[in-house]
């Protein structure tokens, strides 16, 4: 295993049965989360999203 530039992937899933409106506002919270808060110890919250 390197951890020169490592790779992760990730899957969000539900118990529920969701609409493909609610997915995408899933992803976004989510492409949000990862894109602006580097560091996982910063406190966030969905309201933050702008879009």
């Amino acid at each position: 295993m390197s951890l020169v530039q490592p790779t992760l992937r990730f899957g969000i899933s539900s118990s529920k049965s969701l609409s493909a409106e609610q997915w995408q506002e899933i992803w976004q919270i989510w492409h949000y989360a990862t894109n602006h808060h580097a560091n996982w110890r910063e406190s966030w919250h969905p309201s933050r999203v702008q879009g």
